[in-house]
Parts: structure tokens; C-alpha cells; sequence
């Protein structure tokens, strides 16, 4: 009989696999604003994908670049991600986010504007353009008042209710994929979903035994390579963690150690960290972060109902 190896074997195996490739020697050297002319080897002055303009880099993540841009028929300012690399996995996989982001249509999910292959052969992806930071940026401030992390709570189960209902997991909720459109919490929208995965899907976009998350907020079923609808109550529930007290559930010296963590240690006491937060929500964010799914809300919709029966909104 074949068993599996043991929690530590497995997560060090996991984050070998899922290390970033390196950046090239010209990549390096240039930082974000030279990228553009490494990927597209184009003129900086009028470069185009699509009808759209790219104009200065503002972000990079694991699969690509994203540009403030400027679409030419509207003058509309746009966010525009570009794939950096053309690995087929990596290619599918973004092909997948704009696929499933061009079927969500809500107030908190980012908006989808069109995606397709430009004249260079790079594949982009064009969003609405957010102006303030993400959640993650505003808690650096400090911990959010148990009204504002409750609506926050609320604000994203809306949203990704909407997207479960469509058959999306995101798979990567946290507090940097919250944004706060003029830096505001009652404008929050939920982005990034390039981990992205429709609950039907029968093909796996990773390399067996790649973890595909953030630790931290990684739910421990996305250890071994399965998620739904509840992995992302256990995101939200990390975040909601971190919106009442500042910090993330579980911490380590390295992601691994976060990892162990994750998959071994019990939640900590919020109370602990703030006593002033109500017996009923912790025990909520306590279950939204149960190890077992099944332990969990059982959907967003759910999450939403507890949340607003805490007498704690107005």
C-alpha cells in the first residue's frame, strides 16, 4: 500500500515546486518599467495591445505584468495584465481567469473589459481601472473596529457568493486581493483570479504537488491539491482574522513553517489579541477556519446570514 509522505516532506516538496522562475539578467536589471520592453520589444511611446495603450507599469505577480493603460476608442483609463512567460500551463491558466472573470457581473468583483492576443503574440487581459490600495495596505495602519471588519466580511461573501453561484472558487482570498476603490471599505471589490478555478473543472492547471495559494491564508485542503466553495470561507475567514487583530491566524519563520501551522495548530484565541471582540464572531471566524471543510459555514451565503445576525450592524 502506498502512503503519502509526511506533512513536512510534503509541504517542502509543494514549495519547491511552486518557486517563481527566475527573472532574467535583463529583467533584472531594468526593474518593472523595463519589462514591457522585454516581453513586447517594442517602443515604450505607442504600445498597443488591442485597441488599448499601455502607458506605466504599476504591479507584477506570478504570471504577469499589469499596466495602467488607456483605451484609444474611449479614452477610458484601463488596467491591463500581461502574460510574461508562455509555458502552455501558464498560458491555460490565464486564459482560464479572463474566462471566468468575463462571466462574473457584480459591484464588489472587478470588472472584465475584453482579453485577447495582441499583434507581439502576448496574451492580455483588461480590467476596470481601480484607483485607492487593497485591504492588505490599509491594515498596516492597524486592525479594522469590529463594525468595519464585520461589513467587510459582508461585503466580500456578497461578492464571492456570486461567484460560487457561477461555479468559481478563487481559491486566493486575502486581504491583498480585497481593494478599496478610493481607499475606502465601503467600496471594496474582490480581484486577482488568477488561481482561479470553476468547481466543474476537470483539468488541473499545476504541477502535481504544486500548492497554488498564499500561506497564511491557505486553506489546508489546497495542501493536497482540492478546493470548493468552502476553501474560500476559510480565506475569508483568515482575512476577517486579520481585519480583528492586525495580524494573520497562523505566522512561522518560513512559508513551510506557516504551512505546518496551517495543517497542525488550532486556532488561535482572538480574544486573546482583543478581548473587546464579541463571543459570537470569534466563534464564526473560529469555524470559518476549521481544518475539515466540513467543520466550515457551508457556503458564503451562510457566512452572510451569521454575520449580519451578530446585532453588530446598525
Amino acid at each position: 500500500m502506498k502512503h503519502d509522505p509526511p506533512d513536512d516532506e510534503r509541504i517542502d516538496a509543494m514549495l519547491r515546486r511552486a518557486e517563481p522562475e527566475r527573472a532574467t539578467g535583463l529583467e533584472r536589471r531594468i526593474g518593472l518599467d523595463g519589462v514591457l520592453h522585454t516581453v513586447l520589444g517594442t517602443p515604450r511611446e505607442e504600445v498597443l495591445v488591442g485597441r488599448f495603450v499601455l502607458e506605466r507599469g504599476i504591479g507584477r505577480g506570478g504570471m504577469g505584468v499589469v499596466y495602467a493603460g488607456r483605451d484609444r476608442e474611449s479614452g477610458a483609463r484601463v488596467a491591463v495584465k500581461l502574460l510574461a512567460r508562455s509555458e502552455s500551463t501558464t498560458r491555460r491558466r490565464f486564459e482560464r481567469e479572463a474566462d471566468l472573470l468575463k462571466t462574473l457581473e457584480h459591484e464588489r468583483i472587478v470588472r472584465y473589459l475584453g482579453h485577447g492576443i495582441s499583434a507581439d503574440g502576448i496574451d492580455y487581459l483588461v480590467m476596470e481601472w481601480l484607483e485607492g490600495h487593497d485591504l492588505g495596505c490599509h491594515l498596516r495602519d492597524g486592525p479594522l473596529s469590529v463594525l468595519d471588519a464585520v461589513r467587510v466580511g459582508v461585503e466580500a461573501a456578497r461578492a464571492l457568493a456570486v461567484a460560487h453561484a457561477a461555479g468559481v472558487v478563487h481559491r486566493d482570498v486575502k486581504p491583498k486581493n480585497l481593494f478599496l476603490v478610493d481607499r475606502r471599505l465601503e467600496n471594496l471589490k474582490v480581484i486577482d483570479f488568477g488561481l482561479a478555478r470553476g468547481e466543474t473543472s476537470g483539468t488541473p492547471l499545476s504541477a502535481v504537488g504544486a500548492v497554488l495559494g498564499t500561506p497564511g491564508y491557505i486553506a489546508p485542503e489546497q495542501l493536497h491539491g482540492h478546493a470548493d466553495a468552502r476553501t474560500d470561507v476559510y480565506g475569508l475567514g483568515a482575512t476577517l482574522f486579520e481585519c480583528l487583530t492586525g495580524g494573520p491566524p497562523f505566522r512561522g519563520s518560513n512559508p513551510g513553517a506557516v504551512l505546518l501551522a496551517v495543517k497542525r495548530e488550532p486556532v488561535p484565541s482572538l480574544a486573546a489579541r482583543r478581548p473587546e471582540i464579541p463571543a459570537q464572531l470569534e466563534a464564526l471566524v473560529v469555524r470559518m477556519l476549521g481544518k475539515d471543510p466540513a467543520e466550515r459555514p457551508g457556503d458564503m451565503n451562510q457566512v452572510i446570514a451569521e454575520l449580519s445576525g451578530l446585532d453588530i450592524l446598525p
